[in-house]
């Protein structure tokens, strides 16, 4: 009797191993299908143009600003252009010469960085986890009231969730950076969507009691094909 029932108890036990183990393995699974590459946040997408609508706190009235992606030098890397087009810009700007602003946005090791005019800033970086460890950079703002401010950032994935975008489901990691300028904080908050990229941004200046004096938000609001534009700026530019 005693060796039966020590012989039911051991294959209980390892039933209940075995059970233990085979959930384990499938919360793996599941973990690592929400679990996309950097590269899947980078955007545009290489060959799209985005249209963004941007509005001012307080402001009735709202613009539309374009940028638009190629494929770089790496599989995992982009040439954007913002605006999307020259004729995207207001015929004053366009006589005067304006041409799109190129920005290579890349994976290195675990981050996602965007490099612009020899300027290296990290947009995003594993683990794609709230809660991470953040990290810091300087970055130059077109600020809310206009004025263009340069400061140490401290960032940090503030929230992954799922939300629909463009009528689709998507994971989204939501960055937020701040610094201090005088008295004011300076608060930057980008959300990027798995398989489109960056979807939406607010900036804002808050006083010294965390009070929002200012912001300027755009989001997503369509995605066309087509970056005939942007792959001419790119070419004259003759980027290896």
């Amino acid at each position: 009797m005693d060796h039966e029932s020590n012989g039911a108890g051991n294959l209980l036990a390892g039933s209940r191993l075995i059970v233990a183990m085979l959930g384990l393995f499938a919360l793996g699974c599941a973990d690592s299908a929400e679990s996309p590459t950097l590269a899947e946040f980078a955007g545009p997408k290489a060959g799209y143009k985005y249209t963004y609508e941007r509005r001012v706190a307080g402001s009735s009235q709202s613009e539309r600003t374009t940028v638009a992606a190629v494929q770089g030098p790496t599989p995992n890397s982009i040439f954007t252009c913002s605006p999307a087009s020259t004729q995207d810009y207001p015929r004053d700007l366009q006589s005067l010469g304006a041409r799109p602003v190129v920005a290579l946005v890349e994976t290195e090791d675990d981050e996602l960085v965007s490099v612009t005019g020899g300027r290296r800033t990290v947009l995003i970086r594993k683990p794609i986890a709230e809660a991470a460890a953040g990290w810091e950079h300087r970055q130059t703002v077109n600020m809310p009231d206009g004025t263009r401010r340069t400061n140490d950032f401290q960032c940090a994935i503030s929230r992954v969730e799922r939300r629909t975008v463009l009528d689709q489901d998507h994971l989204v990691a939501t960055v937020e950076c701040s610094a201090h300028s005088g008295n004011d904080v300076l608060v930057r908050s980008t959300s990027f969507a798995s398989g489109v990229g960056p979807v939406a941004e607010v900036q804002e200046v808050r006083d010294a009691s965390g009070h929002s004096v200012n912001s300027v938000s755009q989001v997503l609001v369509r995605r066309d094909v087509g970056a005939e534009d942007c792959q001419r700026v790119v070419a004259a530019l003759k980027i290896k």
